[in-house]
């Protein structure tokens, strides 16, 4: 995968308690009423999805992708 994409990462990292929607425990039923929206902390204990980790801070992907950091578009230098 490495040589399609430089940057993809087939390493799972420690979710820290980030959660994301690939989070396979449901949370309730928007249309019966049985959910209640709250911060919820990550039931998983690693995290293999791009939107999961892109925000860990040692990974310093902000610097690579910048404002596009969810598209995974690269930043731009001038």
């Amino acid at each position: 995968m490495k040589s399609i994409d430089p940057l993809f990462n087939a390493i799972p990292h420690q979710s820290k308690g980030r959660r994301c929607h690939f989070v396979k425990e449901l949370i309730g039923n928007i249309y019966s009423g049985d959910m209640t929206l709250k911060p919820r902390l990550c039931p998983n204990q690693i995290c293999d999805c791009h939107i999961g980790y892109v925000h860990l801070n040692d990974l310093g992907l902000d610097e690579v992708f910048g404002e596009g950091i969810l598209e995974r578009r690269l930043k731009m230098t001038n």
